[in-house]
């Protein structure tokens, strides 16, 4: 009996063992099957992030091509109106959808291009508190600037200073070109410019007067575009004293009525999701991407 007993405990005690291992080759089945499984996933999750990041950098392209064929080989007066770089686009590729807009960058003081005449009356550049500011952008050895952000690496140039007029400058017109675009200026733009806050305020008015055609709404056929800043503002109703503050920024070669350099914002779309944001800037005339961001 003694024996008997012994062998059933021994026979339990094998048992129990191979059940133990038996438990713990599960565990570490369960285990690997785990880490083959989050492996997996993060590998498909790798899959569609590049998917996706490769879609939207082909809608973004789209996007672009499709401007270029708008404006690089649209020579009217017209393409350089606010009316036409201003108008939303909106393109269905099968799932996917680009919406975009343009900029002229032209609108905008090209700082690689204006004496330091100009760039002192710029917000921030105050030469009371920094007198040599203005001259220090004017005179910098980075120069020319290829982005703006630049301009914080100039002697004395603060971040709070930059954001001041940050949004008022271009360094992507022509280095030799000062001119700014009437048709797209703001009046920020006009006023800093030297025309004055009131001139300023007329001139935009008055353009838009003009530009809005008959039925005085932008974006359709009867929209204008200025090729005479003097003859077509004065025939739209602005007074004598703006004219002549106008006149006096046309004689320093300040005041323009084209377009070359445009701004490109796009959103793509993908099963109606916004899966990626860009800004581009190109030259309207060769087509030369100068700049791509992914917002």
């Amino acid at each position: 009996m003694p024996n008997l007993i012994k062998r059933s405990v021994c026979q339990s005690h094998k048992k129990g063992a191979i059940l133990f291992v038996a438990l713990w080759a599960l565990l570490l089945l369960i285990i690997l099957g785990v880490a083959i499984s989050s492996r997996v996933s993060s590998e498909i999750t790798v899959v569609k992030f590049l998917e996706r990041r490769l879609i939207r950098q082909y809608l973004g392209k789209a996007a672009l091509e499709r401007a270029k064929a708008e404006l690089v080989k649209n020579p009217e007066p017209g393409a350089n109106s606010y009316s036409v770089l201003a108008k939303e686009r909106n393109y269905t590729l099968g799932n996917a959808e680009i919406t975009y807009s343009m900029i002229d960058e032209e609108s905008f003081i090209n700082v690689n291009a204006v004496g330091a005449d100009v760039l002192k009356l710029l917000p921030g550049m105050i030469p009371d508190l920094n007198p040599d500011l203005a001259e220090n952008v004017y005179k910098s050895d980075l120069k020319t600037f290829s982005v703006k952000e630049e301009l914080l690496l100039v002697k004395d140039m603060t971040q709070e200073a930059y954001d001041q007029f940050k949004d008022l400058i271009t360094v992507y017109s022509d280095e030799a070109n000062a001119q700014v675009n009437i048709n797209t200026a703001s009046k920020e733009v006009l006023d800093v410019l030297g025309l004055g806050p009131v001139a300023a305020e007329d001139v935009v008015k008055y353009r838009d007067i003009f530009c809005k055609g008959d039925d005085g709404e932008y974006f359709n056929e009867n929209d204008k575009v200025i090729q005479d800043p003097h003859g077509d503002l004065s025939l739209a109703g602005l007074g004598s004293e703006s004219l002549a503050e106008l006149d006096k920024l046309i004689g320093k070669n300040l005041i323009g009525v084209n377009s070359r350099n445009v701004r490109l914002n796009v959103t793509a779309k993908l099963l109606g999701n916004v899966i990626g944001n860009y800004t581009i800037i190109f030259d309207r005339q060769g087509g030369l991407v100068k700049s791509w961001q992914e917002n």
